[in-house]
């Protein structure tokens, strides 16, 4: 991902966002085949095809980040940002809290490899939608971070630490849970579920956080639940432990992401404008998040 974000700073300055997104979509192809087809190679050479394709993966996800958060920042009103940012969380919530069960209950019935073979042709179709548009940004930019405000980036440091261990945090629980807490319960279904249940309760949450930004309360949002979501994930492991209890966590876990992450990208992209390069402040985010992702895996 690190080397992701590098790539896409270069990429999305000469070809735009969406240009952005397609390609991240392509990069994402070769990562679900090769996962889907490790088991063929043995135990030796199934390792070496699962990293390539987790490098795939990480490269194609860093691409997708940047792309997104240049394109978004550049379509939001100021005035209806914390709307606009509801509506986006609530379409995006929406999908992803279906997907993940549904995808969960087809690897249990048809198989992990077919799963990823199912993805491979989706995200081919999801291609089509952008092939068919133009880039509502300027190309070709001469990148520099002359004249970069990087004073302001000391503070922005502190957020990309914390962004970046909540994200690896979130990303290492929905496999340590399905695996290690819910057991007797197939993991990939119930993994799928608990996904889920994040998800929709970050969508429902989404209604009222937007209303909360658009009165310029998003600091207070931040606060609050930055504290909620530390205290879930700090006790989670040894409280929650059985379906029903994880299940609740993941429900408090959904509400305060969802505060968390809308109330802190309403204040990214207002610096993202402010700053006058936006696509160099937006790939340093990324970049510093990732960063604090590898340290936080220690």
């Amino acid at each position: 991902k690190f080397v992701g974000s590098i790539i896409a700073l270069f990429y999305i300055s000469k070809n735009g966002p969406k240009h952005g997104m397609l390609l991240a979509n392509i990069l994402y192809i070769p990562a679900l085949v090769l996962m889907a087809s490790m088991e063929l190679f043995g135990k030796d050479l199934g390792l070496i095809v699962a990293l390539t394709g987790v490098i795939f993966k990480g490269i194609s996800v860093s691409i997708e980040n940047l792309s997104y958060n240049v394109n978004f920042s550049k379509a939001k009103n100021v005035k209806k940002v914390g709307k606009q940012l509801g509506w986006a969380y609530i379409l995006e919530n929406l999908s992803s809290s279906i997907t993940p069960a549904i995808g969960g209950f087809f690897a249990i019935f048809f198989g992990v490899e077919k799963l990823f073979i199912i993805s491979s042709v989706i995200l081919v179709l999801t291609t089509i939608p952008l092939l068919a548009t133009k880039e509502k940004v300027k190309i070709n930019k001469k990148l520099s971070f002359k004249g970069f405000p990087w004073r302001n980036y000391k503070h922005f440091l502190v957020i990309c630490f914390s962004c970046g261990m909540m994200w690896n945090s979130l990303f290492i629980w929905s496999f340590f849970a399905p695996v290690f807490l819910i057991k007797g319960i197939n993991s990939y279904g119930s993994a799928g579920v608990l996904a889920s249940i994040s998800s929709i309760s970050a969508l429902v949450a989404a209604f009222i956080y937007g209303k909360i930004i658009d009165k310029n309360k998003e600091r207070g949002l931040l606060k609050i639940n930055s504290i909620i979501l530390g205290i879930v994930y700090s006790i989670r492991t040894f409280i929650f432990v059985n379906p029903i209890s994880i299940g609740i966590s993941e429900i408090f876990a959904g509400i305060s992401l969802s505060g968390f992450n809308m109330a802190n990208f309403k204040g990214l992209y207002s610096e993202a404008d402010e700053s006058g390069m936006r696509i160099q402040y937006l790939f340093l985010y990324e970049l510093g998040t990732n960063i604090a992702s590898i340290f936080s895996s220690f």
